[in-house]
């Protein structure tokens, strides 16, 4: 989480100082690297296999998609302390994360728009920076309070 944080700050800086583009580029790495402190935290606590946690760590859009999960839970009859809940399944949107790794790569490299060279300068525009700077900002934000309110991490902390 530590190093989401500083990627987060990292583009905020760059944001402020007019370099849009490189601030797109480190939004999304942060995001990233949430995703992935997130499936750390997933996989210590159970809640992902061994090989989805694997993929994580080769899978830019996996680890970017992660951070928008959703908990879709299985309600069956109140046991002990289930409450109601039989089980849960964590999904994520994978076509999200290669819209970002897509929109990362061209933040930082230079693409082809069939006809002429587009340079990252002209594919990111300030307010498409601001975007993704405050998106970050706020899925770190929120995880942090989550974490802070339930004492947990993952999605566990969603709950209580």
């Amino acid at each position: 989480m530590e190093n989401a944080v500083e990627l987060k700050e990292e583009a905020e800086l760059l944001l402020l100082n007019r370099h849009y583009a490189r601030a797109v580029a480190l939004a999304i790495t942060a995001r990233e690297e949430l995703g992935k402190a997130q499936i750390i935290a997933d996989r210590l606590d159970g809640c992902v296999s061994r090989s989805e946690f694997e993929r994580a760590f080769r899978r830019h859009d996996l680890k970017a998609a992660y951070v928008s999960r959703r908990i879709d839970l299985q309600i069956g009859p109140a046991t002990g302390d289930s409450k109601g809940v039989a089980s849960g399944t964590i999904t994520y949107d994978l076509q999200l994360g290669q819209q970002l790794f897509a929109l990362r790569s061209n933040s930082l490299y230079v693409g082809w728009d069939g006809s002429k060279p587009l340079t990252p300068s002209e594919t990111v525009t300030p307010e498409l920076a601001e975007q993704a700077v405050a998106s970050v900002k706020s899925s770190i934000e929120h995880e942090l309070t989550m974490q802070y309110l339930t004492e947990r991490i993952g999605t566990r902390s969603q709950f209580k």
